[in-house]
């Protein structure tokens, strides 16, 4: 689990760094009103596409991972996602023009035509992620992401500086996907056509409340740009938000890393009879996920020299939104931590009923701050709502499994986080020295664990034991 966790760490961890990438090389070129717009068509279609991979991925890992033959899941799987994936695309290419039109911005429309091409090839990208999660496959799982988040910047330079603007950005995502898909189709290759033996009705107690559950999450996370725009603002705005949005989603890389690795370990586990093991993976796993708020707390003390340096100072009004909303996305990693475990014991109705009450309370949130507070009432509201989900969420756990954060490791991780919040907006770097800054401050933080006596023996026994991991012995028996 540890070893395929910092694998598919490193490989999602280049989303951020070629987000950045990408985004500073779009502001460049198409100034914060282009590049609002390429915003506002990847915000709509990436959110489709996380409803579809929402409806598929958790009873695809889950099942799969129970199967003594996996292949028949495979294919079951491959048609849910193709058909939802097509039938979703034809639905955007209907309503791009009223989208366009409900959100004040008329060029929007063709770009959703273009961007909606990308929609049945993600699913089927995501499909065969799920089917390697679920078989052991994490090593081709973590380089197939890693050669599309390259292609993707790849692609979306070459076009743009080709003059093609926004469709050229557009069309950049939509070859990185092809590529992934070429790839992974090497490492796993179930079959669409012919007859499917595994019943599809298996999937529908997982797909209904976990589709309901990353609905409501999803539509959660990009509330916040969408009601900016709803309630007024320009393309402009939107553009200086999506750079907060994108620089806050360094915690998901987290999530999007060890939440299906997680379902597929305790899936195992539970179907072997160790539900002892499966829980103390679960509290390991929130124990780790503490400690990512000191490092998230780093981050938004150096955010105005974050987003200086990467942005340029046109930007600069992003840097307190930025630095409120990953402390949210970290907060959420641990939510996700929970609600996989509880997943994974096979109550996957807790999921939807937690995440119900996100979107509402939201929603309500920014009727009320928006209007006063602009972007900055966006992030507080959905910051706070994120952390109400957490608490929810740790109550339904506790009550569950047993699942509970160590208590003494929150307390620390609270701590720190103060202390690093505080060296790092004490401690001017602009420039190149952020590279210096925050690395130091990562470690800093790190050996504010050791002192206050986190980490125990069992944790150096752990960190010995992936030193003396033998690549060569990675699972592979079961036909991936």
């Amino acid at each position: 689990m540890l070893s395929g966790t910092i694998l598919a760490f490193l490989a999602e961890a280049l989303a951020l760094p070629i987000g950045i990438l990408i985004a500073a090389l779009l502001t460049k070129h198409l100034g914060a009103g282009g590049y609002g717009l390429f915003t506002l068509a990847a915000t709509l279609v990436i959110w489709i596409e996380s409803l579809i991979v929402s409806l598929f991925a958790g009873a695809t890992v889950k099942l799969v991972s129970e199967a003594a033959e996996w292949r028949p899941v495979a294919t079951a799987a491959l048609r849910l996602y193709t058909i939802t994936g097509v039938g979703a695309m034809i639905v955007l290419w209907v309503l791009a023009s009223p989208i366009a039109i409900l959100l004040n911005e008329p060029a929007l429309a063709n770009l959703l035509s273009i961007y909606a091409v990308d929609i049945p090839v993600s699913c089927l990208v995501h499909a065969h992620r799920s089917i390697l999660i679920g078989t052991g496959g994490f090593t081709q799982r973590a380089l197939a992401s890693m050669v599309r988040f390259m292609a993707r910047y790849c692609f979306v330079a070459l076009l743009v500086g080709l003059g093609l603007a926004v469709p050229g950005a557009i069309l950049g995502y939509v070859g990185a996907s092809v590529v992934e898909l070429m790839l992974i189709r090497r490492y796993v290759r179930p079959t669409l056509l012919g007859r499917c033996e595994f019943p599809l009705h298996k999937f529908r107690g997982y797909t209904t409340p976990l589709f309901l559950s990353n609905l409501s999450l999803s539509l959660f996370e990009r509330l916040d740009l969408l009601m900016i725009q709803w309630l007024g603002g320009r393309a402009e705005f939107a553009g200086i938000y999506g750079v907060a949005q994108t620089l806050s989603t360094a915690p998901g890389i987290v999530t999007a890393a060890v939440a299906p690795l997680l379902l597929s370990s305790q899936s195992r586990m539970l179907q072997a009879g160790q539900q002892g093991q499966a829980r103390d993976m679960g509290r390991e796993a929130l124990r780790a996920a503490t400690w990512l708020f000191p490092m998230s707390a780093a981050v938004a003390g150096a955010a105005p020299e974050i987003v200086a340096w990467i942005y340029g100072k046109s930007f600069s009004s992003a840097a307190l939104p930025f630095g409120i909303l990953i402390l949210g996305q970290t907060a959420l990693v641990m939510r996700s931590v929970i609600t996989t475990s509880l997943i994974a014991a096979g109550r996957p109705a807790f999921s939807s009923t937690l995440a119900a009450p996100l979107v509402p309370l939201a929603m309500v949130g920014h009727l009320v701050l928006i209007p006063h507070l602009g972007s900055l009432g966006a992030s507080l509201v959905t910051a706070g709502v994120a952390v109400l989900g957490v608490l929810a969420a740790v109550v339904a756990g506790y009550h569950v499994l047993g699942l509970l954060p160590p208590p003494v490791t929150l307390a620390r991780g609270l701590l720190l986080c103060g202390l690093a919040y505080f060296a790092a907006a004490s401690w001017p770097a602009p420039g190149l020295l952020l590279l210096v800054k925050l690395p130091l401050l990562a470690v800093g933080v790190m050996l504010g664990f050791v002192v206050l006596g986190e980490f125990t023996a069992r944790d150096l026994e752990l960190v010995r034991d992936m030193l003396r991991w033998d690549r060569t012995g990675e699972r592979t028996s079961r036909g991936v």
